[in-house]
């Protein structure tokens, strides 16, 4: 049987971001739709960093109400990489993974743009 400390333990720590060096920077990569979770957990298979900010969202559906967490960036993640030291362009053959912006486009032109778009999730 789970324990409900495990259970909640889990889905906290999947809400933070992970420890990474001080030579990595974050980088943005556009993932296809829903399959944020299959792009998070075969990068992670793969050794790499990746985060996905995640908010709290309500969904009304026959009736019921239920809250599950979801992407505060709909189709984006973003992923701690060294390129002087990591392979950064398999990135791009993972599952999941649309197309990485490496080592162009710094992660922080997108998040502005999607934080002055939309001021909270949904």
């Amino acid at each position: 049987m789970i324990s409900p400390k495990k259970t909640t333990d889990k889905a906290t720590s999947s809400l933070q971001r992970p420890a990474v060096g001080a030579a990595a920077r974050w980088y943005a990569a556009s993932v296809f739709p829903g399959k944020e979770d299959v792009a998070e957990r075969h990068l992670r298979l793969q050794g790499f960093h990746p985060f996905i900010p995640r908010c709290e969202k309500t969904i009304r559906h026959a009736r019921r109400i239920e809250t599950r967490p979801a992407a505060y960036f709909p189709g984006y993640m973003f992923i701690a990489l060294d390129v002087a030291l990591q392979r950064w362009r398999s990135v791009n053959g993972t599952f999941g993974v649309r197309a990485a912006h490496l080592p162009s486009t710094p992660a922080g032109s997108i998040i502005s743009t999607r934080i002055r778009m939309s001021a909270r999730c949904g």
